[in-house]
């Protein structure tokens, strides 16, 4: 189809009007029936300077699209709210427009919420049970006096106390518990109770008669103190020590010669001849050996031994302690059930 035919659509295309002042194109861009170029060679290069031929221009709006403005419905007539629509109210003048921009105070306590005291205010609420007559207000506690009977305290100007109802005056009366007929008897059974505690737990250190035979050594601690007994010997009083029984054997003691070794049984079997028969005790180097069911083993310090045999009976009181000879113990006289005992009393037969 040529250029000059009519378009198959919409009629034929127009050729826009050249602007004044506008450059003309080249003749590169029209060709004649023979398919060359017009006004040169087709072979001729295009210069490099020259620009492309201007595409074709439509007009569309590249601007993105805008949201749509939402607008609130309006309400029905029958629910019209008027404070859906400002009204501008001007100011009269600038002391108007100035409290036209002051806050509102805020609105007075309703139901639901709590009021804080303002700062520096305290809430002062009674107590629960204070006073009402105001006895015993304050600054009023200098000048109270106590009630004598039941110790409550009054205002001065009140003649009967508050409490009890009666008059400083009147003679006081004593609780039961304090009353002499009652205080006395108390009294004398608190001492009954002290004097048989006393008796049921203190030892009998007296000495017993010659004949009597004890189930133990009976004892009780004293001071100590130490006795010098010359020739590097000591004894050092720790006990008060009184005994009584039946002699199984006695000698002069092998490692210190000075102390009298007495063997005495005790219990009720010491007083039955065939029982004791079968008792016995020696010396073995390291201390008494002893076979009896019930003994003491007693190392006596007396200035005058006594004179003993076997089956004697033998009752002593003395100072126990510990025996030392050259500032060392005497062997022997630290084994269970030995007494070492400076005699004070002695009783034989």
């Amino acid at each position: 189809m040529n250029s000059g035919d009519s378009a198959g659509l919409g009629g034929p295309l127009k050729k826009p009007a050249a602007k004044p002042g506008a450059a003309k194109p080249l003749g590169g861009g029209l060709s004649g029936s023979s398919g060359k170029p017009l006004g040169g060679d087709s072979s001729a290069p295009v210069p490099a300077s020259s620009a492309p031929a201007a595409p074709m221009s439509f007009e569309f709006d590249d601007a993105p699209a805008k949201p749509k403005e939402t607008t609130k419905s309006a309400a029905p007539a029958a629910g019209f709210n008027p404070f859906d629509e400002s009204v501008a109210v001007p100011a009269a003048n600038a002391a108007n427009a100035a409290s036209a921009a002051t806050p509102a105070a805020p609105a007075a306590p309703g139901i639901g919420r709590v009021e804080k005291p303002a700062a520096g205010k305290t809430t002062n609420k009674p107590m629960v049970g204070a006073p009402t007559d105001g006895d015993i207000a304050p600054g009023l506690a200098k000048d109270l006096w106590l009630c004598p009977h039941c110790g409550a305290k009054n205002k001065p100007t009140r003649e009967t106390c508050r409490e009890c109802k009666k008059s400083p005056q009147d003679d006081v009366e004593k609780p039961w518990f304090l009353q002499p007929k009652i205080i006395g008897p108390v009294v004398g059974g608190v001492v009954l109770v002290v004097l048989l505690i006393m008796w049921l737990t203190s030892v009998d250190l007296t000495l017993h008669p010659a004949g009597t035979v004890d189930k133990a050594v009976r004892s009780a601690s004293v001071p100590q103190v130490d006795v010098d007994l010359g020739d590097t010997r000591k004894f050092t009083v720790k006990k008060t020590a009184s005994v009584s029984g039946r002699v199984i054997a006695v000698t002069d003691y092998a490692v210190a010669p000075w102390l009298q070794a007495v063997v005495v049984g005790l219990g009720s079997s010491a007083s039955n001849d065939a029982a004791f028969s079968t008792w016995s005790a020696e010396f073995d180097g390291d201390g008494m050996v002893v076979k009896a069911p019930k003994y003491a083993t007693l190392f006596l310090i007396n200035d005058t031994k006594a004179t003993l045999k076997p089956g004697d009976y033998l009752s002593v009181l003395g100072k126990a302690g510990v025996a030392e000879q050259d500032n060392m113990i005497v062997k022997g006289t630290d084994n269970p059930n030995c007494w070492t005992i400076k005699v004070e009393q002695i009783e034989t037969r």
